[in-house]
């Protein structure tokens, strides 16, 4: 019994032991436990924490965005050349634009765009963010707009190489490959798609500052030539006696004498001779007979009253079967000769006194130039640089006919513009027509997107065989295009509208459907026009927001 006793005792001690062991064993999970539940809570605290600075850094490089493009009509050279930088809730943001790479140094896809970049940094935390901004209203970001104001069935035969916008329905559209129609319409039919809401909308053009340098025209433009007509010499004889009884100058009977004698007479009155078109510049008046009979004769012919020359006339005798002459020579008339009347009569008159001469006849030439009329240039190189503030301005209708114009600066007038021939007009210049403008012949205006001018036409514009290269803005009734090239933003508020036989690399955007034939329009590069006073408001680039 006592044996069994103690092995009852040795049970017992090791069902103590386990039960020891299994405490200690689990105040060791528990303490582990214990252990990586404070290290969790620490790391979580800190990723809470690098959560929180990430988010603010996030929002520094945002409001950075939005600082920017508050700036990018106000302060433009000064966002280009250096950046904002600010702080803000103990981080920072600094922001720049680019007008040519993306940071990355990949190349923007159009001239016309601009890309801001932000970075935002908070302690140890950065967030980068940028976009696309174009100079133009988002309607220019297509290659066609179409706001149909009018609701009629847009028709064309006219290939659309890239996307474009329609308000309303089509038919007959012909779009290349890889270009999407899109449409106000919920349900249109093919090729259209939906475009879905809100829609695009029809971008406003500010004119005020076009029609106040309108408003400021005054005074004529005089140029060198134009007017047409002819540059030459014409010679008449003014005065041909009926008198005498013996020859002068291998004429018999053919003088008249200071004395009286044959029918002397002082005034003559002739019809003009000058070429239509053509200034009187210059006269000589030239007295043909025999010499002053033994002394000096002086004479002072007037032309309308303004004395050509005096002149002295001398001679030892005068006979039968002599012949002399004495000529009178005028200045030149640079702006033509005064009083002169072209078309009518006029009167060539002298005074006299001296030695008895007898006169054979008086003969009248005149010297002319092509006629320069007011707001008229013919074939002339002009150089804006030698106008005031570069601005060539005429008050009335201005014609520009084969001439080359060479910038920068301003061509204005308060009537019509019409230019025609082989003209070429270079870059940086705007031409400004307060009324109706016509452009024709061979023209070339502008020479590249980078290089360009610029066109506002306040009443009707007609173009044919024109190259031209920048902003056209056009705002009458009646807009008619054909046979050109247009590189370019092309801006019509016109409700008639006519393009033919003319390919369009740019922007077309129409107030109005346009009948468009056998052309193409092709989405390009638009002029950079940030810091100008063109009057588009410019636009962030749909979809053009990145986080990196």
């Amino acid at each position: 019994m006592a044996s069994k006793k103690k092995s009852n005792t040795f049970k017992w001690d090791q069902r103590g032991f386990a039960m020891t062991s299994t405490t200690i064993f689990m105040f060791l999970v528990i303490s582990i436990f214990a252990i990586y539940l404070a290290r969790y809570t620490v790391t979580s605290k800190q990723s809470s924490a690098y959560l929180v600075q990430e988010i603010r850094a996030r929002n520094l490089s945002q409001t950075g965005l939005d600082i920017a493009l508050n700036a990018v009509s106000s302060n433009y050279n000064e966002l280009k050349s250096s950046g904002f930088s600010g702080r803000l809730n103990k981080g920072t943001y600094d922001v720049v634009l680019d007008e040519d790479t993306f940071h990355d140094d990949s190349s923007l896809p159009y001239h016309h765009l601009n890309v801001i970049e932000s970075v935002g940094k908070l302690a140890e935390v950065k967030r980068n963010a940028r976009i696309l901004i174009s100079s133009y209203p988002n309607a220019f970001n297509l290659s066609f707009f179409n706001e149909n104001t009018g609701s009629t069935t847009f028709v064309s035969n006219c290939v659309f190489n890239d996307d474009i916008y329609i308000n309303g329905n089509t038919s007959g559209l012909s779009m290349g490959s890889n270009a999407y129609a899109y449409s106000s319409m919920s349900s249109p039919s093919s090729p259209l798609i939906s475009h879905g809401s809100p829609y695009p909308e029809f971008p406003l053009h500010d004119g005020s500052h076009y029609s106040s340098l309108i408003n400021s025209v005054s005074g004529e433009y005089e140029s060198d030539s134009g007017g047409g007509g002819e540059t030459g010499s014409s010679t008449q004889t003014i005065w041909n006696p009926n008198g005498g009884h013996c020859n002068v100058c291998g004429n018999g009977g053919r003088y008249a004498c200071s004395n009286g004698y044959g029918g002397w007479d002082n005034t003559h009155t002739f019809n003009d001779f000058v070429p239509t078109g053509s200034i009187l510049v210059s006269a000589s008046v030239k007295f043909q007979g025999a010499t002053p009979c033994g002394g000096t004769m002086n004479f002072g012919p007037k032309l309308n009253q303004i004395l050509v020359e005096a002149v002295s006339w001398y001679g030892s005798r005068c006979s039968c079967n002599s012949c002399a002459s004495v000529t009178a020579n005028s200045v030149t008339y640079n702006d033509g000769w005064p009083w002169y009347n072209y078309g009518g009569s006029n009167d060539l008159t002298f005074d006299y006194s001296g030695t008895v001469t007898c006169l054979h006849s008086v003969i009248l030439t005149l010297e002319y130039v092509a006629g320069s009329s007011p707001g008229e240039a013919e074939n002339e190189t002009i150089s804006l640089s030698s106008f005031s503030n570069n601005t060539l301005m005429h008050d009335g209708d201005l014609t520009l006919t084969g001439c080359t114009i060479n910038g920068p600066g301003t061509i204005i007038a308060s009537g019509d513009i019409t230019i025609n021939g082989t003209s070429t007009i270079g870059s940086n210049v705007n031409i400004i027509s307060g009324e109706d403008m016509s452009i024709g012949g061979t023209s070339t205006i502008g020479s590249s997107i980078q290089d360009y001018s610029l066109i506002y036409c306040d009443g009707d514009l007609s173009m044919s065989g024109a190259t031209f290269h920048g902003v056209l803005i056009s705002k009458g009734q009646s807009t008619s295009i054909s046979s050109s090239n247009l590189y370019g933003a092309i801006y019509i508020e016109s409700s008639s509208v006519s393009i033919s036989s003319t390919p369009i690399v740019g922007s077309l955007v129409s107030k109005y459907s346009p009948t468009i034939t056998s052309g193409s329009i092709t989405k390009g590069n638009l002029p950079n026009i940030f810091n100008t006073s063109i009057g588009f408001e410019p636009s962030v680039v749909a979809g053009s927001h990145f986080e990196y």
